[in-house]
């Protein structure tokens, strides 16, 4: 988040269970927001992009307990939030083979830097392969178990 600007990124990283990255992107967003709202946004938008692109079944994975707990229907929130979270319910419920879950963040470290690297950028930004290179050494060393820090 950019309280500064006013603006929050999201990164999405759809992988395949081999962990090859199969899409990506660096999402901006104007406006501020909780971190609940903002990491409900980047689910919504991840489980968006990969319906359009024909990708399912799916496991999507937060490091927000929380957000993953109001999108299982664990606990209610009629807070600023509950759009979101309603919005990720209707697409969950398109595809019941399709879950989420919470991951730490150490786990979730490939979206977190992607979501870092889009706060800096002017404006969102869809990648497909071949993808840069800084996210391809990235998710290798997440699948390999040695997570690098990236400047």
């Amino acid at each position: 988040m950019d309280w500064g600007k006013g603006r929050f990124g999201a990164g999405i990283v759809i992988r395949d269970s081999m962990g090859r990255i199969l899409k990506a992107a660096t999402l901006i967003f104007n406006g501020r927001v909780s971190v609940d709202i903002a990491e409900a946004k980047a689910i919504y938008e991840g489980l968006f992009l990969a319906e359009e692109s024909g990708l399912h079944p799916l496991v999507v994975e937060s490091d927000s307990i929380n957000v993953v707990r109001l999108c299982r229907g664990e606990i209610d929130s009629r807070g600023d939030v509950f759009n979101v979270i309603n919005d990720i319910q209707i697409l969950l419920a398109r595809d019941n083979r399709t879950s989420i879950s919470y991951i730490s963040r150490i786990c979730n470290r490939v979206a977190h830097e992607v979501a870092r690297k889009a706060i800096n950028l002017e404006k969102s930004v869809y990648m497909i392969a071949p993808f840069p290179s800084w996210l391809q050494k990235l998710a290798l060393s997440v699948v390999l178990g040695s997570v690098p820090l990236l400047e």
